[in-house]
């Protein structure tokens, strides 16, 4: 039982991230939003004495 649970929680996976590609191939704006949001956040962030480390042109800080 245990390991059919996890062929279907890895399907669901597959399946999501399939969906979010498509999604991303019909609406690539949303990249281009993503992106400027990032360059902003670490330019606020910066602006403002955070630490950003390693961080370029990506808001994961």
């Amino acid at each position: 039982m245990r390991r059919s649970n996890l062929l279907v929680g890895r399907y669901l996976n597959a399946a999501t991230a399939l969906a979010d590609l498509e999604s991303l191939q019909r609406e690539p704006e949303r990249v281009t939003q993503l992106r400027s949001k990032s360059t902003q956040f670490l330019q606020l962030a910066r602006e403002r004495g955070r630490d950003t480390g390693d961080s370029q042109d990506f808001s994961i800080v």
